[in-house]
């Protein structure tokens, strides 16, 4: 009839390969939702990007509120001096 190794050979090569490919397709299956949610944060990121843009702007602000707020304590201190 045969030896019986050759069968138990085969049954265990068939049980490998099977979990080899369930491996595989498991590891595919991960990798592509990875991708699907890399692009759903390189999205975010942009979109992020584009609404901080306008924080590029608060140095220069901040400078002309300053030079704001000391012309008006000049002229404060200009109108109080006068005015006594």
């Amino acid at each position: 009839m045969g030896h019986p190794g050759w069968y138990i050979g085969f049954a265990i090569a068939f049980v490998l390969i099977w979990v080899v490919v369930i491996c595989v397709a498991t590891i595919l299956n991960l990798a592509r939702r990875i991708s699907l949610q890399a692009i759903d944060i390189a999205d975010a990121l942009q979109e992020t990007g584009e609404n901080t843009d306008i924080l590029q702007a608060v140095p220069s602000v901040n400078d002309q509120i300053t030079g704001v707020y000391g012309a008006v304590g000049a002229v404060r201190s200009t109108f109080l001096e006068g005015s006594r």
